[in-house]
């Protein structure tokens, strides 16, 4: 089995976990934050959010989710994680 601090400190960006963050609950600008910063602190650099059919909006691609949408984005930038739907 590959040392993965190893590989990840040769290889860089290519080697680092990600994650499928599936939003299936209701969704909070504050929730949303936290759980990027609490990404961060784990050593997640990489999340691709999933929006799934329980999802409580009212409409999956309302002003409000699209709004979610662009402040996670942000909040991604601003921690060095990238970010993808």
């Amino acid at each position: 089995m590959a040392d993965i601090k190893y590989v990840i400190r040769k290889d860089g960006d290519c080697e680092r976990p990600a994650v499928l963050w599936a939003w299936a609950d209701t969704i909070k600008p504050e929730d949303l934050v936290y759980q990027m910063h609490e990404f961060k602190k784990m050593g997640i650099e990489e999340v691709y959010a999933e929006p799934v059919w329980s999802l409580d909006v009212d409409d999956y691609l309302s002003d409000f989710f699209m709004d979610m949408i662009a402040l996670v984005s942000d909040t991604a930038d601003e921690l060095g994680i990238k970010f993808s739907i």
